[in-house]
């Protein structure tokens, strides 16, 4: 699709897109449902979670000493429920 400024702008409208996101912006429910389906509570698998300052210092010299590559990070799967809770 084309951006709303855009279109705004070839219409000679000086208020960014607000009018025709107004006028012709309205949501119907199967697109909403499809947006919502799009949106979960899971984290994906290359997102780690947030750890201490202690457990960063430790995973840092960890990766220093060559013992773990940043490639073999894993989340903490005990950690990520108990951030949960």
């Amino acid at each position: 699709g084309v951006d709303v400024k855009v279109i705004a702008e070839w219409q000679g409208h000086k208020d960014g897109g607000k009018l025709i996101l107004d006028t012709y912006s309205h949501v119907n429910r199967a697109h909403s449902q499809r947006m919502a389906q799009l949106m979960n509570t899971s984290e994906p698998e290359n997102v780690l979670p947030f750890m201490s300052k202690t457990e960063f210092a430790a995973l840092k010299g960890d990766i220093a000493r060559g013992e773990v590559t940043i490639g073999e990070i894993r989340p903490n799967p005990a950690r990520s429920n108990a951030a949960s809770e």
